[in-house]
């Protein structure tokens, strides 16, 4: 999977690892084919449709537990990746998918956020990232910062996309409604 990066193979997989993991529907932990410690762990949210805007309280909790896995990730010499998975393919996702990708391909905030103004993005990404850096700053009193301001909510909204992956997984069989 390339969500685990460098060839790594599977070590192990857990569900719920709450509290140790905030994102914590399945947790992966993955390493080198030649190491059996792991090097990565990939805490994957599960969602079957989320509706990413500022308004949604689902997607406020949401990104909250992020927000609250990046801030309290263990120093244990590992990678601490994370991702969401959602049912097809769906417009908020693949926009976040996006603005994911750009975020790890900019050294800084500043760049990040410079490239996504340019006119060549569309205003539904443009208007994505709006939503995410409301849900962010909506998130970020309840870890300790209180009044954020722009500058970190930028920060922080940079350091989620930066680490996050998302993926639209096709689900098949004879009732899925209540994934």
């Amino acid at each position: 999977a390339p969500e685990l990066g460098d060839g790594r193979e599977i070590r192990s997989v857990a569900f719920q690892q709450a509290p140790r993991v905030s994102v914590d529907d399945l947790v992966i932990e993955a390493a080198p084919p030649d190491e059996t410690d792991p090097s990565v762990e990939l805490a994957i949210g599960i969602r079957r449709r989320p509706n990413l805007v500022r308004s949604d309280e689902d997607s406020k909790k949401l990104i909250t537990e992020y927000l609250r896995a990046l801030t309290s990730a263990a120093d244990d010499g590992r990678e601490h990746r994370l991702a969401l998975a959602v049912a097809g393919h769906q417009p908020h996702a693949e926009q976040l998918a996006e603005l994911a990708v750009l975020a790890r391909n900019q050294a800084d905030v500043a760049s990040f956020f410079s490239l996504v103004a340019r006119p060549r993005y569309r205003q539904q990404l443009v208007g994505r990232l709006d939503q995410l850096r409301g849900l962010v700053s909506s998130a970020l009193p309840s870890l300790g910062v209180a009044g954020p301001d722009d500058g970190t909510v930028r920060q922080r909204t940079w350091e989620l996309l930066r680490s996050l992956w998302v993926l639209m997984l096709t689900v098949e069989g004879p009732d899925t409604s209540d994934w």
